[in-house]
């Protein structure tokens, strides 16, 4: 009987570097707000949207290091507005979650009320 080829490992990753959680999963401490400001309407803007809806969510994907990595609008106001509300999100900082102790990459969901400027 002859032995094939040695079997290739598999490449080794940090848990911590595959691992994203959100809300709710055991173990977790949220990642806590240091700026999330959220941009208002332009007056102009606000006026096309008038009997739209002005209520909209994003899930922001927040790295080990607390800086948003990506934002993914899941429930769009305006066009121009959601275009405004992801630039903005991608300035937010917050302290990182945290799973044992560990900064691990989370996925917050905002629920966005839209105001007037």
């Amino acid at each position: 009987m002859t032995a094939g080829p040695p079997a290739t490992p598999a490449p080794v990753s940090s848990a911590a570097e595959s691992l994203t959680v959100k809300e709710g999963d055991a173990g977790i401490v949220s990642p806590v707000v240091v700026s999330q400001a959220v941009p208002k309407v332009p007056p102009l803007l606000f006026e096309l949207m008038r009997g739209m809806r002005r209520t909209g969510a994003i899930d922001v994907i927040i790295d080990e290091r607390g800086t948003v990595e990506d934002v993914i609008v899941t429930q769009s106001v305006n066009a121009a507005y959601d275009t405004l509300l992801v630039a903005a999100a991608r300035t937010w900082r917050y302290r990182p979650a945290l799973k044992d102790g560990v900064p691990v990459r989370f996925v917050k969901t905002v629920a966005i009320n839209v105001q007037e400027r």
